[in-house]
């Protein structure tokens, strides 16, 4: 067994624990991915200016919705310790009070996204490019709420170390996207043809469609019932609580934001240089996230793992930047 200092470092039946936690994670990170890539193969084929669209609405609208999240995320370690310490009843209150922030969070990630929209006239001198990618990011707002349940939601099963129902809605988010971006992007069977923005109103479906997927899987299990109908329960929330949840929360949200906008600063920075840099830096996004997907499922899992949680969910968040900005370095 390792050590770390005076402390326990990692020993074999717990990193072998981690590592089962951590494979269903990458997988439906690399499936959250799969779905960016189906973006920009379906904007590809529209033509350069909907893929410079699209890359432009996801460099503002990713990583906003990313930050967002991983603030709600916080309540999976939460959820952890209360179940190592045999308080797995007080889990519908942290889930509540986790809502609660969520619908504290909702207007502020509108507002952000709302004000931002307007931004794509400056950097870039495309009208037409500019029009699309603001309705990208308008499509993409309605998703915003369902986003931020699914993330309460994903936390909930992560949180009891079940990180395959993740997984499996990704995995479906994927599939139902190339028949949606054939629907809306190329406009098929009677639907407008909405270009790149198309994409934006997909991904909005999809992510409606993975939340009420995940809280009706929550509602059919029942060992998670009761604390289901806790969480989805209209109540006031615990400021106390409340608060501890966004002071643990908001450094994690804020470092996940800065991660996911290494890019697009670049993006908006090469705006002006026409629609093939913006096309082709959308493609190398694509290429950088399954390098970035490995460390940042690794940390996840290990903040699910409480005897090793705190050490190695700091040592991820450094890797999983050096490893980002590696790559970045190297396209």
């Amino acid at each position: 067994m390792a050590r770390f200092g005076t402390g326990r470092w990692v020993d074999g039946k717990e990193l072998k624990r981690l590592l089962v936690l951590m494979l269903p994670l990458y997988i439906g990170n690399i499936m959250q991915l799969g779905m960016g890539v189906t973006d920009t193969i379906a904007a590809g084929r529209a033509g350069a200016n909907e893929l410079a669209a699209v890359g432009l609405g996801t460099s503002l609208v990713i990583p906003v919705m990313v930050g967002f999240g991983t603030i709600l995320s916080i309540a999976t370690p939460m959820l952890s310790r209360l179940r190592g310490a045999g308080c797995a009843g007080k889990a519908g209150a942290v889930l509540n009070n986790t809502k609660a922030l969520a619908a504290l969070l909702l207007p502020v990630e509108w507002l952000i996204l709302g004000v931002g929209s307007f931004l794509f006239a400056v950097v870039t001198e495309d009208a037409a490019i500019a029009r699309t990618a603001q309705l990208y990011t308008w499509f993409m707002m309605a998703g915003i709420p369902a986003n931020l349940l699914f993330r309460v939601a994903q936390s909930h099963f992560e949180g009891f170390g079940q990180t395959r129902p993740g997984m499996f809605f990704s995995m479906a988010g994927v599939v139902v996207n190339i028949p949606l971006n054939l629907l809306f992007v190329f406009g098929s069977c009677g639907f407008p043809r909405l270009g790149g923005a198309g994409c934006g109103l997909a991904s909005a479906i999809i992510i409606w469609m993975m939340a009420l997927g995940m809280c009706a899987m929550l509602l059919t299990i029942p060992s998670y019932r009761r604390t289901t109908q806790q969480w989805l329960a209209l109540r006031l929330p615990d400021r106390k609580q409340l608060g501890t949840i966004f002071r643990l929360g908001f450094p994690l949200g804020l470092s996940a934001l800065c991660e996911m906008s290494f890019f697009s600063v670049v993006t908006f920075i090469i705006a002006p240089l026409g629609k093939l840099a913006v096309a082709a830096q959308q493609v190398s996004i694509n290429v950088s996230g399954m390098i970035f997907m490995l460390p940042l499922s690794f940390g996840v899992a290990a903040s699910a793992v409480d005897s090793i949680g705190n050490k190695l969910f700091m040592v991820c968040n450094c890797v999983t930047m050096g490893v980002y900005t590696g790559g970045a370095a190297i396209i």
